[in-house]
Protein backbone atom coordinates (compact mmCIF):
# COMPACT_ATOMS: atom_id res chain seq x y z
CA UNK A 1 0.00 0.00 0.00
CA UNK A 2 3.04 2.35 1.08
CA UNK A 3 4.64 1.49 -2.49
CA UNK A 4 0.92 2.24 -4.46
CA UNK A 5 0.39 5.57 -2.37
CA UNK A 6 4.16 7.16 -3.38
CA UNK A 7 3.57 6.07 -6.57
CA UNK A 8 -0.08 8.22 -6.53
CA UNK A 9 2.34 11.28 -5.02
CA UNK A 10 4.71 11.10 -7.53
CA UNK A 11 2.21 10.81 -10.49
CA UNK A 12 -0.07 13.70 -9.12
CA UNK A 13 3.16 16.15 -8.48
CA UNK A 14 3.97 15.48 -11.98
CA UNK A 15 0.45 16.16 -12.98
CA UNK A 16 0.96 19.71 -12.18
CA UNK A 17 4.45 20.26 -12.76
CA UNK A 18 3.89 19.37 -16.23
CA UNK A 19 0.60 20.59 -17.02
CA UNK A 20 2.33 24.10 -15.45
CA UNK A 21 5.69 23.76 -16.92
CA UNK A 22 5.15 21.65 -20.15
CA UNK A 23 6.69 18.56 -21.04
CA UNK A 24 9.86 19.93 -22.15
CA UNK A 25 10.50 22.64 -20.14
CA UNK A 26 9.23 20.20 -16.51
CA UNK A 27 12.63 18.25 -15.19
CA UNK A 28 12.50 15.17 -12.57
CA UNK A 29 13.86 17.85 -9.54
CA UNK A 30 10.93 20.22 -10.22
CA UNK A 31 8.99 17.08 -10.17
CA UNK A 32 10.53 15.60 -7.04
CA UNK A 33 10.03 19.41 -4.99
CA UNK A 34 6.77 19.18 -5.94
CA UNK A 35 5.90 15.43 -4.41
CA UNK A 36 8.69 16.67 -1.44
CA UNK A 37 10.86 13.92 -2.08
CA UNK A 38 14.96 13.40 -3.24
CA UNK A 39 14.63 12.75 -7.21
CA UNK A 40 16.53 9.69 -6.87
CA UNK A 41 13.47 8.39 -4.96
CA UNK A 42 11.48 9.46 -8.17
CA UNK A 43 13.87 7.54 -10.43
CA UNK A 44 12.83 4.61 -7.95
CA UNK A 45 9.66 3.99 -9.03
CA UNK A 46 9.91 5.76 -12.79
CA UNK A 47 13.05 5.39 -14.64
CA UNK A 48 12.86 9.15 -16.59
CA UNK A 49 10.34 11.52 -17.15
CA UNK A 50 8.80 10.05 -20.97
CA UNK A 51 7.70 6.81 -18.53
CA UNK A 52 6.12 9.19 -15.67
CA UNK A 53 4.12 10.46 -18.89
CA UNK A 54 3.05 7.43 -20.14
CA UNK A 55 1.82 6.47 -16.22
CA UNK A 56 0.05 9.57 -16.11
CA UNK A 57 -2.33 9.04 -19.45
CA UNK A 58 -2.86 5.68 -18.68
CA UNK A 59 -4.01 6.86 -15.63
CA UNK A 60 -6.29 9.55 -16.65
CA UNK A 61 -7.66 7.33 -19.51
CA UNK A 62 -8.75 4.91 -16.90
CA UNK A 63 -10.72 6.96 -14.86
CA UNK A 64 -12.14 8.29 -18.00
CA UNK A 65 -13.01 4.71 -19.31
CA UNK A 66 -14.26 3.86 -15.36
CA UNK A 67 -16.40 7.34 -15.83
CA UNK A 68 -18.17 5.53 -19.04
CA UNK A 69 -19.03 2.82 -17.68
CA UNK A 70 -20.50 4.52 -14.50
CA UNK A 71 -23.05 6.34 -16.98
CA UNK A 72 -23.57 3.65 -19.18
CA UNK A 73 -24.87 1.26 -16.05
CA UNK A 74 -28.55 0.33 -16.44
CA UNK A 75 -29.19 1.97 -19.50
CA UNK A 76 -30.04 -0.20 -22.19
CA UNK A 77 -31.98 2.35 -24.67
CA UNK A 78 -29.16 2.87 -27.61
CA UNK A 79 -30.12 6.60 -27.79
CA UNK A 80 -30.12 7.00 -24.19
CA UNK A 81 -26.85 5.33 -24.43
CA UNK A 82 -25.54 7.61 -26.41
CA UNK A 83 -26.22 10.83 -24.55
CA UNK A 84 -24.73 9.40 -21.79
CA UNK A 85 -21.85 8.92 -23.65
CA UNK A 86 -21.82 12.14 -25.09
CA UNK A 87 -22.32 13.81 -21.23
CA UNK A 88 -19.11 11.91 -20.26
CA UNK A 89 -17.39 13.75 -23.58
CA UNK A 90 -18.45 17.59 -22.33
CA UNK A 91 -17.94 16.56 -18.10
CA UNK A 92 -14.89 15.33 -19.12
CA UNK A 93 -13.34 19.22 -19.81
CA UNK A 94 -13.08 18.84 -15.95
CA UNK A 95 -10.14 16.19 -16.05
CA UNK A 96 -10.19 16.57 -19.27
CA UNK A 97 -7.75 19.81 -19.87
CA UNK A 98 -4.41 17.98 -17.89
CA UNK A 99 -5.83 15.13 -20.14
CA UNK A 100 -5.24 16.96 -23.58
CA UNK A 101 -2.47 19.10 -22.10
CA UNK A 102 -0.33 15.64 -21.44
CA UNK A 103 -1.67 13.88 -24.97
CA UNK A 104 -1.05 16.87 -27.00
CA UNK A 105 2.70 16.64 -24.73
CA UNK A 106 2.92 13.10 -25.47
CA UNK A 107 1.71 13.02 -29.39
CA UNK A 108 4.19 15.90 -30.29
CA UNK A 109 7.27 14.36 -27.76
CA UNK A 110 6.44 10.64 -30.58
CA UNK A 111 8.14 12.57 -33.27
CA UNK A 112 11.20 12.81 -31.68
CA UNK A 113 11.29 9.61 -29.65
CA UNK A 114 9.74 6.71 -31.33
CA UNK A 115 9.56 4.72 -28.11
CA UNK A 116 6.54 6.93 -27.24
CA UNK A 117 4.81 5.90 -30.48
CA UNK A 118 3.61 2.70 -29.06
CA UNK A 119 1.58 4.61 -25.91
CA UNK A 120 0.26 6.86 -28.45
CA UNK A 121 -1.19 4.00 -30.72
CA UNK A 122 -2.21 1.95 -27.57
CA UNK A 123 -4.35 4.69 -25.77
CA UNK A 124 -5.99 5.81 -29.46
CA UNK A 125 -6.43 1.66 -30.14
CA UNK A 126 -8.46 1.15 -26.49
CA UNK A 127 -10.81 4.05 -27.71
CA UNK A 128 -11.32 3.04 -31.00
CA UNK A 129 -11.88 -0.71 -29.44
CA UNK A 130 -14.32 0.81 -26.67
CA UNK A 131 -16.12 2.58 -29.01
CA UNK A 132 -16.91 0.13 -32.00
CA UNK A 133 -17.99 -2.66 -29.14
CA UNK A 134 -20.30 -0.26 -27.88
CA UNK A 135 -21.68 1.28 -31.55
CA UNK A 136 -21.87 -2.76 -32.34
CA UNK A 137 -23.90 -3.10 -29.47
CA UNK A 138 -26.45 -0.35 -30.28
CA UNK A 139 -26.99 -0.99 -33.50
CA UNK A 140 -28.26 -4.32 -32.64
CA UNK A 141 -31.03 -2.66 -31.10
CA UNK A 142 -32.12 -0.10 -33.60
CA UNK A 143 -35.07 -0.72 -35.89
CA UNK A 144 -32.85 -1.47 -38.57
CA UNK A 145 -28.90 -1.82 -39.74
CA UNK A 146 -26.50 1.16 -39.59
CA UNK A 147 -25.27 3.13 -42.90
CA UNK A 148 -21.82 2.28 -41.96
CA UNK A 149 -20.31 -0.34 -40.06
CA UNK A 150 -19.51 0.33 -36.11
CA UNK A 151 -15.74 0.00 -36.87
CA UNK A 152 -16.22 3.44 -39.12
CA UNK A 153 -18.19 5.19 -36.77
CA UNK A 154 -15.88 4.34 -34.10
CA UNK A 155 -13.24 5.86 -36.44
CA UNK A 156 -14.94 9.13 -36.76
CA UNK A 157 -16.00 9.41 -32.95
CA UNK A 158 -12.65 9.03 -31.74
CA UNK A 159 -11.23 11.29 -34.59
CA UNK A 160 -13.82 13.82 -33.09
CA UNK A 161 -13.28 13.48 -29.05
CA UNK A 162 -9.22 13.72 -29.65
CA UNK A 163 -9.29 16.49 -32.04
CA UNK A 164 -11.74 18.25 -29.66
CA UNK A 165 -9.61 17.63 -26.89
CA UNK A 166 -6.33 18.80 -28.38
CA UNK A 167 -7.86 21.84 -29.93
CA UNK A 168 -8.72 22.34 -26.31
CA UNK A 169 -5.26 21.76 -25.16
CA UNK A 170 -3.73 23.93 -27.66
CA UNK A 171 -6.49 26.70 -27.71
CA UNK A 172 -8.77 26.61 -24.74
CA UNK A 173 -11.92 26.11 -27.05
CA UNK A 174 -14.38 24.62 -25.56
CA UNK A 175 -15.81 20.76 -26.99
CA UNK A 176 -19.34 21.83 -27.02
CA UNK A 177 -19.61 22.95 -30.50
CA UNK A 178 -18.16 20.16 -31.87
CA UNK A 179 -20.32 17.59 -29.75
CA UNK A 180 -23.49 19.51 -30.81
CA UNK A 181 -22.83 18.83 -34.05
CA UNK A 182 -22.13 15.43 -33.67
CA UNK A 183 -25.26 14.64 -31.65
CA UNK A 184 -27.09 16.38 -34.32
CA UNK A 185 -25.59 14.34 -37.56
CA UNK A 186 -26.30 10.88 -35.03
CA UNK A 187 -29.41 12.10 -34.49
CA UNK A 188 -30.44 12.32 -38.30
CA UNK A 189 -28.76 9.14 -39.16
CA UNK A 190 -30.97 7.46 -36.32
CA UNK A 191 -33.92 9.33 -37.73
CA UNK A 192 -32.58 7.42 -41.16
CA UNK A 193 -32.55 3.99 -39.48
CA UNK A 194 -36.34 4.35 -38.14
CA UNK A 195 -37.45 5.73 -41.72
CA UNK A 196 -35.77 2.72 -43.56
CA UNK A 197 -37.26 0.29 -41.09
CA UNK A 198 -40.83 1.77 -41.85
CA UNK A 199 -41.44 2.87 -38.62
CA UNK A 200 -41.81 6.61 -37.67
CA UNK A 201 -38.48 8.20 -36.84
CA UNK A 202 -38.92 9.78 -32.83
CA UNK A 203 -38.17 13.44 -33.75
CA UNK A 204 -39.31 14.98 -30.55
CA UNK A 205 -36.78 12.53 -28.60
CA UNK A 206 -34.00 13.03 -31.73
CA UNK A 207 -34.40 17.45 -31.91
CA UNK A 208 -34.15 16.69 -27.75
CA UNK A 209 -31.02 15.03 -27.73
CA UNK A 210 -29.97 18.36 -29.83
CA UNK A 211 -31.13 20.88 -27.76
CA UNK A 212 -29.64 18.82 -24.43
CA UNK A 213 -25.85 20.37 -25.64
CA UNK A 214 -26.98 24.10 -26.49
CA UNK A 215 -24.69 26.60 -24.90
CA UNK A 216 -25.77 27.15 -21.41
CA UNK A 217 -27.90 23.82 -20.81
CA UNK A 218 -24.63 21.45 -20.36
CA UNK A 219 -25.57 18.37 -19.26
CA UNK A 220 -25.39 17.84 -15.51
CA UNK A 221 -24.51 14.44 -14.22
Amino acid sequence: MAERNRRVEILDAATAVIVREGFQNASMKQIAAEAGISQSLIHHYFKNKEELLVRLLDRLDEEALAGLRRELEGKDDPLERFVAAMQVAVDLDELGRPFWSLMLDLMSASRSNPGLQEPVNRLIDRWLRVIGEEVASSAGRMPGPGLVPPEDVAAMTTGLVYGLGLILAASGRSKLPGIRAFVALIAAAAGFTYSMAGEEPPLERLLAMIQRFQPGELPTS
